[in-house]
């Protein structure tokens, strides 16, 4: 593609904001503190300011052309608007919630209009090439942080991350399967890269070498999908009328792939991956285990089918109410998202949400204009597939880190829908938007930092095995009381300190059905069952209990004890739910039973 910017140098504030959309992609990844009371908390903050100064800079710097807004981006806004009518008609239990979404959503808006408007500045090829810089570096490093990880050796900073219940590798990510996802797009932009022999044979091959062992570590089962993502660039770039690149992309992930292959085989077969934690399950290891269909999601989600959806942030409560009336079986557990992307948007925003989504993303396919694909797009459409792929599995666009790079590169690469002309009032307007954001950033992260202090005093307190006071949570109190961001989550711990008796009970009542549509984990939903059949209310004490023993049965089987001693002290309120716990409790066992001669 022609450079599109006029004269020998292009101007200081592009290579700016060129530069900040390169830290955006890669420095959040490789933040290594993951902790509570919430791990992804650092990562999306800094990629949500990074994402805003460079906004910022879009809108300070001169253009030559008018801004592209490709359709996504009123797309998006259009979602918003969907977000505030569920707030306006009372569809949602915590609106500072659905602001969270409203906030994301505004903000990925303009991040595709941010990568239009750098493609239409400097050119595809020179943001691309950049891009793929970053991208290429930042991978080496959060694949390398995996082998610090799996073999216990401390970094200079130390990692400090919640620890899954497996030895996968993760690095400095944190997640496997984000980890997976990560290594896998920056994977192609080393491949690019040493495509048109802007990286030796060398660095390529030992960067190619670090990515595939960690994805081939990570667990990860979408990993193999990525790997094939990266192949399929391949006739992209025949298409496209670059044969020279397409052979040695080609040598490239043949390489990459032998490697990944080889990894698991020795992992499987040797002890050489063997850390202190034990062995790391790998992504073929996985793939070749018995999976159980989760159908759980997916198909409650499609029973949400109506106008406006459940509510953003709802789909975990009413998942749990359908639980008390379905026929039939249930599979166990409950998840806040259905792991996929049309169908989460579905469940929780209706057809109108989906359509906000769909219609965007229909269009750019239409327009895309496949018979005249240039090497740089190949690139970009194989990390967009790499993320939509994922996206279909697991929910890494609501997270802001991940969400930047998508939204910058499906900017870079969309056709414009319409173009806007920044003047000074639209140019004020859009810095008006851009300080607000960055004011409300500035308000999350003082409210965080005070949630986050307390939490870990508490923590502190709990391990000493110090007991808890009134005053632990007087704190909490007064930081819900001040207006903090995270005061939803400040109700869920309080629910934690109430006492179960008649005391205050309809005020008691009333905060645990808030927090159960916060999500109905089950401790909350035992303590909904207690709160109910104390005030009489045994119909739905009842209704709830059938829930949880389809969606919990082993807590719900671990609480028995408690709730015997219950009915020993008040058996008109109690003996019958106990009495139905065992008799549906000792149903699930039979309906999960193994078959004769099998163990």
């Amino acid at each position: 593609m022609a450079h599109v910017m006029d004269g020998p140098r292009t101007p200081f504030p592009l290579h700016l904001c060129l530069v900040l959309c390169g830290l955006m992609v890669s420095v959040p990844f490789l933040l290594p503190y993951h902790y509570f009371p919430f791990p992804t908390f650092y990562t999306e903050w800094f990629a949500f300011v990074i994402g805003l100064a460079a906004l910022g800079v879009m809108g300070l710097a001169p253009s030559r052309h008018a801004v592209p807004l490709p359709a996504m981006s009123p797309g998006l806004f259009a979602l918003t608007f969907v977000l505030v009518v569920q707030v306006a008609l009372g569809e949602v239990a915590y609106p500072l919630r659905s602001a969270l979404g409203a906030l994301y959503s505004i903000w990925a808006a303009f991040i595709v209009m941010l990568g239009a408007w750098l493609g239409s500045e400097m050119g595809e090829n020179a943001v691309s090439h950049s891009l793929q810089w970053w991208l290429a570096i930042a991978g080496a490093l959060v694949a390398a942080s995996g082998f610090f990880q799996i073999y216990h050796t401390p970094l200079p900073a130390g990692m400090i991350f919640v620890s899954p219940p497996n030895t996968a590798m993760f690095g400095v990510i944190g997640q496997q399967n984000n980890f997976a996802n990560y290594l896998g797009l920056t994977l192609l932009s080393v491949a690019f890269l040493y495509s048109r022999e802007a990286l030796g044979a060398s660095p390529a091959l030992l960067m190619s070498l670090l990515m595939s062992t960690g994805m081939a570590l990570s667990g990860s089962r979408s990993s193999w999908a990525y790997m094939l993502i990266n192949l399929a660039v391949v006739p992209l770039l025949y298409r496209a009328g670059s044969p020279e690149e397409a052979k040695r992309i080609l040598r490239f992930v043949l390489f990459a792939l032998m490697v990944f292959v080889l990894v698991q085989l020795m992992n499987l077969y040797t002890d050489v991956f063997t850390g202190p934690g034990g062995k790391a399950s790998s992504s073929g290891q996985r793939l070749m285990l018995e999976k159980n269909l989760e159908i759980s999601g997916t198909g409650r989600g499609q029973l949400f089918l109506y106008v406006l959806g459940a509510g953003f942030g709802e789909y975990a409560w009413r998942a749990f109410e359908l639980a008390m009336d379905l026929p039939g079986f249930v599979p166990a557990g409950i998840d806040r998202h259905s792991h996929n992307l049309f169908l989460q948007l579905l469940a929780e925003t209706g057809i109108v949400g989906l359509l906000c989504v769909a219609v965007p993303l229909a269009s750019w396919f239409y327009r895309m204009g496949w018979r005249h694909l240039t090497p740089v797009r190949c690139w970009a459409l194989g990390v967009l597939a790499i993320m939509g792929l994922h996206s279909m599995l697991e929910f890494p666009l609501w997270h802001a880190d991940f969400l930047g790079v998508f939204a910058l590169l499906f900017g870079l690469v969309s056709p414009a829908f319409a173009a806007i002309d920044l003047n000074r009032v639209r140019r004020g307007f859009f810095l008006i938007v851009l300080v607000s954001g960055g004011l409300t950033a500035r308000g999350v992260w003082s409210d965080y930092r005070e949630f986050e202090q307390w939490y870990l005093k508490l923590e502190a307190k709990g391990k000493r095995g110090d007991p808890f006071d009134g005053r632990d949570f007087e704190t909490l109190l007064a930081f819900q009381e001040k207006g903090s961001f995270f005061a939803p989550y400040f109700e869920r711990l309080l629910t934690e300190a109430t006492e179960l008796d008649e005391r205050d009970l309809n005020d008691k009542l009333a905060l645990n059905t808030q927090v159960m549509r916060l999500y109905p984990v089950p401790s909350v939903v035992h303590r909904q069952i207690v709160l109910l059949a104390l005030a009489g209310r045994g119909g739905e004490a009842a209704r709830t209990l059938r829930a949880a023993v389809r969606v919990y049965p082993e807590f719900t089987r671990y609480w028995l004890p408690k709730l015997d001693e219950l009915a020993r002290r008040q058996p008109a309120r109690f003996a019958g739910l106990l009495a139905s716990a065992r008799a549906q409790l000792g149903g699930a066992d039979a309906e999960f039973a193994p078959l004769p001669g099998k163990r």
